[in-house]
């Protein structure tokens, strides 16, 4: 949610998508999408406004895609519901439990109050229209905070489903009387299987899962009880990898999107790229999945060649940038398996750990293998266009801090602030190359918070 494309990056997104085969296209948003009379909680963020929306259809639809409204309407919200104004629609403001981490509110609207659907119900009706596309992704995914705060009452009344499918059953009624097919995450469904028949009726069950044990298969069997009844198609959802990673994570993304093709017949395939922690995942990172994500779609067996991705996907004329991103994605590989981390890399690990111990992941024999193997790769960048070229080289600058950060953690030394503010000037410089200045800083918040941590502080 802080980078957004310009039009022109836009614009040449689609062109490249479109060669690659693609023919659904959805931009998800938050509080990055400019809501006429919602100025405060947009205002800065250089959101797309409703006629650069229309614009952007104009183009899609010249290119055989479908440009589909995708507006997360319960949870993941905190934009909006820290803004004045908007703070008493939340669900809550206090810690609660997110899926095993201790999170602290705001981040869903409250389900409970009759002025959140009033709200989203605004939101579509300004949204939907601009995107031709027949579907309408509504999100509600990872409702962790609903029924610890102002619906705690209604939850336990008729438990954690029950207000989920009331609240998101009003939603999906109100996609279809605007005349499209309303798509939601699965996650919640497939925690509560008892419910199953409660989902929303002529809509799409994104089943989504980003790891090679995602259990795409026995979602895809729950949801099938429904389908024909309830009208209910099935998508798939894996990811490209490249979030919370400076790398991608290359070997977890080919078998993720390799269990997202099961023997059974499914509707649809969406291949998700997300942005989490400030978006530093340069952009032919997360290209290099989608092309992979596309390529899948139709022959999970059979991937196009690193030449092919190059060339047409990334650009790269010599035919070498995508082979050298999956050496990339892997240069970390053995110590984030033997790890078992989930969702990001060793190397992101050590800077913003999702949990206190994956700080302080693997020894400095560990460390010093993935900084060889890092070096190396710095030296091989390839000679082709200057912006990819640049954006290879930060890609490798990144994850060098990374383990340099790792190295002095252990070894008891420190090392000097230079090397994180020449990370963030590059950042900043290459984030206009292809995106709005909103979110920028941000993003590069994420890395002045490193200066206050060993090894950079005193």
């Amino acid at each position: 949610s802080d980078r957004i494309p310009t039009m022109a990056e836009l614009f040449s997104l689609v062109e490249t998508l479109a060669e690659l085969g693609c023919n659904h296209l959805q931009l998800y948003t938050e509080h990055t999408f400019a809501y006429p009379g919602h100025e405060a909680v947009w205002s800065g963020w250089s959101p797309i406004t409703p006629e650069e929306l229309r614009r952007l259809d104009a183009w899609c639809r010249l290119h055989c895609i479908d440009l589909c409204a995708n507006q997360n309407c319960f949870g993941h919200l905190s934009g909006w519901l820290r803004t004045p104004g908007y703070e008493d629609l939340a669900e809550t403001h206090d810690d609660y439990d997110f899926y095993g981490l201790v999170r602290k509110g705001p981040f869903s609207l409250c389900p409970t109050d009759p002025r959140s659907l009033d709200l989203v119900r605004e939101w579509l009706d300004v949204i939907v229209p601009l995107c031709s596309g027949p579907i309408v992704n509504i999100g509600c995914d990872e409702t962790a905070d609903v029924g610890t705060g102002r619906s705690k009452d209604a939850v336990r009344e008729r438990g954690h489903a029950g207000v989920y499918y009331d609240y998101v059953n009003q939603i999906a009624e109100h996609v279809h009387r605007l005349g499209k097919k309303p798509m939601l995450w699965a996650d919640i469904a497939a925690a509560h299987p008892g419910e199953i028949t409660r989902f929303p009726p002529g809509s799409i069950a994104a089943i989504w899962g980003y790891e090679p044990d995602t259990p795409f298969e026995e979602q895809i069997d729950l949801l099938r009880e429904i389908g024909d009844s309830h009208g209910v198609e099935i998508w798939t959802c894996p990811g490209t990898s490249s979030w919370r990673s400076f790398t991608g994570r290359t070997a977890e993304r080919r078998a993720n999107m390799q269990a997202s093709q099961p023997v059974r017949t499914i509707d649809g395939h969406l291949t998700c790229d997300w942005g989490d922690v400030g978006h530093r995942q340069v952009w032919p990172g997360s290209m290099r999945g989608l092309a992979d994500g596309l390529a899948s779609a139709s022959d999970p067996l059979r991937l196009p060649s690193v030449r092919a991705v190059s060339m047409h996907a990334l650009g790269d004329p010599t035919g070498e940038a995508a082979g050298w991103l999956d050496a990339l994605g892997d240069a970390d590989y053995a110590l984030r398996s033997r790890s078992k981390l989930k969702n990001a890399t060793a190397l992101f690990s050590v800077l913003h750990p999702a949990r206190p111990e994956h700080a302080g992941l693997g020894g400095v024999a560990d460390w010093m293998e993935i900084r060889d193997r890092l070096v190396g790769l710095r030296g091989r960048v390839p000679a082709t266009r200057p912006l990819l070229a640049d954006e290879l080289r930060h890609a490798s600058d990144c994850a060098l801090l990374a383990a340099d950060v790792a190295l002095a953690r252990l070894e008891g030394r420190r090392l000097a602030a230079d090397r994180v503010h020449e990370v963030i000037h590059d950042h900043r410089r290459l984030w206009r190359a292809r995106s709005r200045p909103g979110g920028s800083a941000n993003s590069c918040a994420h890395y002045k918070r490193l200066l206050e941590k060993r090894p950079f502080a005193s």
